[in-house]
């Protein structure tokens, strides 16, 4: 069986039937005075005073605006925990990732300061390279233009 209940204007609490004071106000127009249920006359006492309900202490929503015991408190969805997963990436095997992981700082250093030195020697060759060609190519456009006996492009005026 469910019992009606109502909830006090005032305070916020649940009023259960034979409880509680019906307040109507005195008005000119009979047809529309609204009907206010109160837990006690002491929350009309204080309504009709015009006092904030967040003010006073023992009204529900004082408690709920203060965060006061454990009036409604709110469910806490229940969060779904990721379960860590090591594997590979892409290119690494996962034994070569924690080999990687395991590594002391002076084995760290040492292979970083074996691949510096390879890089540099890699483009100090590629540099020398580079001018070798260079100087042969300046070296044939000279030859060719002797070969021809051109002249070199001069400007002109008009």
């Amino acid at each position: 069986m469910v019992i009606k209940t109502e909830i006090c204007l005032f305070s916020g609490y649940k009023i259960y039937p034979g409880h509680g004071v019906r307040y109507v106000p005195c008005t000119n127009v009979q047809s529309t005075r609204p009907v206010f249920t109160f837990v006690s006359r002491k929350a009309i006492k204080l309504f009709l005073a015009r006092r904030n309900p967040r003010v006073v202490r023992w009204t529900q929503l004082y408690r709920r605006q203060h965060k006061k015991g454990s009036v409604e408190q709110l469910k806490k969805n229940k969060k779904r925990r990721t379960a860590r997963v090591e594997r590979g990436i892409a290119g690494a095997s996962l034994e070569f990732i924690k080999a990687q992981k395991n590594q002391t700082a002076q084995q760290r250093e040492k292979i970083r300061t074996s691949t510096n030195d390879a890089q540099k020697n890699k483009n100090i060759k590629e540099q020398s390279g580079r001018k070798e060609q260079q100087k042969a190519q300046k070296q044939m456009m000279k030859s060719q233009m002797r070969n021809k006996n051109v002249k070199a492009p001069t400007a002109t005026s008009k």
